[in-house]
């Protein structure tokens, strides 16, 4: 739990002393706030879409419970480290209730840079790396897991969007359990420098 202090005091500390502006080439920055839900038990062949499609296992939480932090790189790539944390019910074949942490780092490809730029819709692939923590009364389970996903923003104005996550993450050692993790929140552009508007 020390290892995941410190590291959740890095990317507060990026946060605070970064200029957060828009995420384009002009106002690189950008941060969300969002709820997240956990979703363990994956099915495979034909429940697949079922299973991610229904909620009746999710882990939902109850208020904010996802941090991003992002900083456009160039040609449609940006840089994304996340903070999330959750609560786990009926959890794994004893069905014990725990707590998650996750701390990810991902790299987004922007759509629109192979389909033409809508201005108000931002459609993404991603991949990365989390580090995630299950914490449970007795002991903890911790390991690095690799994040495929997608996601999208929709601006609602020019600084102002609502931004939704989906990401299978998937388990190198088999201490944590592979599993979805699905967001949804609001993300927030700034303008760019006095240098770039001119």
């Amino acid at each position: 739990m020390k290892k995941l202090k410190l590291a959740v005091l890095a990317l507060f500390t990026l946060v605070a002393v970064s200029n957060v502006n828009a995420q384009d080439a002009d106002n690189p920055w950008a941060f969300s706030l969002a709820v997240n839900a956990v979703d363990f038990d994956i099915h495979t062949g034909s429940d697949q879409i079922n299973d991610f499609l229904g909620m009746a296992d999710w882990n939902i939480s109850s208020s904010i419970s996802k941090f991003t932090v992002e900083k456009y790189l160039d040609k449609g790539f940006t840089l994304q480290a996340a903070f999330s944390v959750n609560q786990l019910k009926d959890y794994g074949p004893g069905a014990i209730d725990g707590k998650y942490f996750a701390l990810d780092v991902n790299g987004k490809y922007d759509l629109n840079g192979l389909f033409g730029d809508t201005a108000w819709f931002d459609p993404y692939l991603l991949t990365g790396l989390s580090y995630t923590i299950v914490d449970f009364a007795a002991e903890d389970f911790s390991e690095l897991m690799i994040n495929v996903g997608y996601g999208f923003n929709f601006w609602l104005d020019d600084t102002v969007g609502i931004t939704y996550q989906s990401m299978l993450k998937n388990n190198l050692s088999n201490k944590v359990e592979n599993h979805w993790q699905h967001s949804i929140g609001v993300v927030f552009r700034f303008g760019g420098s006095s240098d770039d508007a001119n």
